[in-house]
C-alpha cells in the first residue's frame, strides 16, 4: 500500500523496515540458547543422578533423598525463560529503545535457563 508522506513522495508503507544485524543476532542467539536447554536439562539430570545420594534417591525415593527446592521454581524459572525469549524474539525493530530491551531479554532468558539448570543439578 503507498501513502504520500508530508513531503509528497510516495512510500511504500506496508513492508517494515528489515531488522537490523544486531536484532538479527539476539533473536538467533535467543532461539539457540531455548533449543540447548532440553539437552542442557538432560545432562544435569545425568549429572545430579550420577552421584551417590542421587543414585540412592533415585533408587529407593523419598528417605533417601535430601531437601530439595520446591517444583513452583521450576516452573517459575521455565516460565520466565519462555517470557524472555518471546520478548527477545517478538519485540518489533522499529520500538523505541527495541535493541535494549532484545539484549535484556536475551540476558534474563540466560539467567533463567541457568537457574533451572542449577534446580535440576540440586534435585538429585
Amino acid at each position: 500500500m503507498n501513502k504520500v508522506d508530508h513531503a509528497g513522495w510516495m512510500r511504500d508503507v506496508s513492508t517494515p523496515p528489515p531488522a537490523s544485524r544486531t536484532a538479527v543476532r539476539l533473536r538467533m542467539a535467543s532461539v539457540f540458547a531455548a533449543v540447548l536447554l532440553l539437552p542442557g536439562a538432560v545432562v544435569a539430570w545425568v549429572a545430579s543422578v550420577s552421584t551417590e545420594q542421587g543414585g540412592r534417591c533415585l533408587k529407593y525415593g523419598g528417605d533417601a533423598c535430601g531437601a530439595s527446592p520446591p517444583g513452583w521454581a521450576f516452573v517459575a524459572a521455565l516460565v520466565a525463560a519462555l517470557v524472555a525469549c518471546c520478548t527477545a524474539l517478538f519485540i518489533p525493530s522499529r520500538m523505541a529503545g527495541a535493541e535494549r530491551i532484545r539484549r535484556a531479554a536475551l540476558w534474563t532468558q540466560l539467567a533463567m535457563e541457568g537457574m533451572f539448570l542449577v534446580l535440576v543439578l540440586s534435585r538429585g
